[in-house]
């Protein structure tokens, strides 16, 4: 399916030995857990690159299988490789060690279990960068089974294309709800102050765009598709934990708070995504597992009190959506709700039975 990665040089032969550069272009932030079936291609795609102005640090946090010993034969080979081996904290610790330090001017993370697509997106991206002068470029992606059959294929906005973009207009048009920072070349001065809040087991990249949004950020779109998201039975979205679905809930209560003291436009803007994300979190809720333990869920983790103040939120701001009737019911009512439009929708050839990597309805 991407056929340049069958003609690729061996790793040794993309930078001859030497000392590393104390700066860069690029820091690529990889972190890695149990990811042994496809962190090759991970790293290929990479290699692969025509921009070769780039550091890649690889993460090893805590991998139980052959992903560490993989990583070290990678680094022996190619001197911009750098990897570090932690003891397993999540993949928010996992990106801070990273981050603490990474010297490229921008920075960019790739999931161990994905992969670029072509060989020229970070040339793609950094050019953008470059030329508009933004603090952050988001590029577009598909979402890949485990036997690379396309869940999702990627979006193309055009339109937008290489454009410098207000944060009002980049949350309704280019983010459209997906959050994760995979997607974004970041420029690594504007993240300053900020990290991955440890706190969260899940949608950890979601909560930091909460913060990093609120700064005066210049933003830039790219409409081409560089990366392949991978799902499979043992990606972190796949699995079904309370702690993903309480990170989850608690993403609303963070967008709202972090909408004070913005611009009307864009705290509006913060408000209806606080609602919206309460929403993504019921469709979790409906789905497997979640469903059937839902009785004990919602009183767990107190979806009542959220669900009023998500209720609040979206009559006191006269934000309505065509889930309204879904997200004024209670959580338990708005799951079953979701689970039966689903069951009574006709989808063609679609895989309902999980929400994609980035929370929304495959």
């Amino acid at each position: 399916m991407f056929d340049f990665l069958d003609s690729l040089p061996l790793a040794g032969t993309a930078t001859p030995p030497g000392t590393k550069k104390k700066s860069m272009k690029v820091s690529i932030i990889v972190p890695v857990f149990n990811a042994e079936k496809y962190l090759r291609e991970c790293i290929e795609s990479v290699i692969a690159q025509t921009l070769g102005d780039y550091e890649l640090i690889l993460v090893n946090d805590g991998s139980t299988d052959n992903s560490a010993a993989i990583c070290d034969e990678y680094s022996s080979l190619d001197s911009r490789i750098q990897v570090f081996h932690k003891p397993n904290d999540g993949p928010a610790s996992a990106k801070n060690f990273g981050m603490e330090r990474a010297q490229g001017e921008y920075i960019i993370f790739l999931n161990a279990d994905d992969f670029w697509t072509n060989k020229d997106c970070l040339d793609t991206l950094v050019n953008i960068a470059d030329s508009t002068k933004a603090d952050i470029v988001k590029g577009e992606f598909k979402v890949i089974g485990s036997d690379g059959r396309e869940i999702r294929k990627e979006r193309h906005r055009k339109i937008l294309d290489k454009k410098i973009l207000s944060r009002k207009l980049f949350f309704g048009k280019c983010l459209d709800g997906e959050f994760s920072c995979f997607q974004f070349l970041i420029r690594r001065e504007s993240m300053s102050g900020l990290t991955f809040d440890e706190s969260f087991t899940f949608d950890e990249d979601a909560e930091l765009a909460s913060r990093y949004f609120r700064k005066k950020v210049k933003c830039a779109y790219s409409a081409k598709c560089f990366y392949a998201v991978r799902l499979h039975s043992h990606s972190l979205t796949a699995s079904y934990k309370n702690s993903n679905l309480n990170c989850a809930f608690s993403l609303p209560l963070y967008f709202f708070r972090c909408s004070h003291g913005l611009r009307a436009g864009l705290r509006r803007t913060y408000r209806r995504y606080s609602v919206m994300l309460y929403y993504r979190a019921l469709v979790m809720m409906s789905e497997g597992k979640y469903y059937d333990d839902r009785s004990s869920i919602i009183k767990a983790l107190n979806l009542d009190t959220v669900h009023s103040k998500t209720v609040s939120v979206m009559l006191k701001c006269w934000i309505f959506t065509r889930h309204f009737i879904c997200i004024m019911a209670s959580p338990k009512v708005g799951a079953s709700l979701i689970r039966f439009k689903k069951n009574f929708r006709p989808h063609k050839g679609k895989d309902i039975s999980k929400v994609n990597y980035t929370g929304r309805e495959s």
